[in-house]
């Protein structure tokens, strides 16, 4: 049990670490941008409803029932779902900092290539927990003939 506090701890250090992180460099640039304030709000806004979509709460909840069914622990399930759609989040948005400064490729590209990683990312997922969610399906459909 000490165990899991722990790394529950940890996670909700990472997640204090990161929205300190975030909000600093939101606050030391919003005097050279006042005018993305707004924007910046709502996008945080935005991102924190987004979390509770209903195919990430489906996700989390089929993952964590499948690692209950195999007998393993589910603690940060959704803290590592979490952290891939960040990842993915900062990544694009630094490839588009870098494409208006003219550093990177042309946004045309930065956005066909985003739908292509967004889709190949989200359809493997769900392709991930479909053959999870058969394999338990066809686990309890087995009945014991045993007497």
């Amino acid at each position: 049990m000490p165990d899991e506090w722990v790394r529950l701890a940890g996670f909700y250090g990472c997640i204090a670490v990161v929205h300190a992180l975030g909000w600093g460099l939101f606050v030391c640039y919003l005097g050279d941008y006042p005018s993305l304030t707004d924007l910046g709000f709502a996008a945080y806004l935005l991102g924190l409803r987004h979390a509770f979509d209903a195919d990430h709460i489906a996700a989390v909840d089929d993952t964590v029932r499948f690692m209950l069914h195999k007998g393993k622990r589910t603690l940060g399930i959704g803290f590592f779902l979490s952290l891939g759609y960040s990842t993915i989040v900062v990544g694009l948005a630094v490839a588009l900092v870098l494409s208006a400064s003219g550093v990177g490729q042309d946004l045309p590209f930065l956005q066909s290539l985003g739908g292509l990683i967004g889709a190949g990312v989200s359809g493997t997922f769900l392709w991930v927990i479909g053959i999870m969610n058969l394999m338990v399906l066809l686990d309890n459909s087995r009945i014991d003939t045993r007497l």
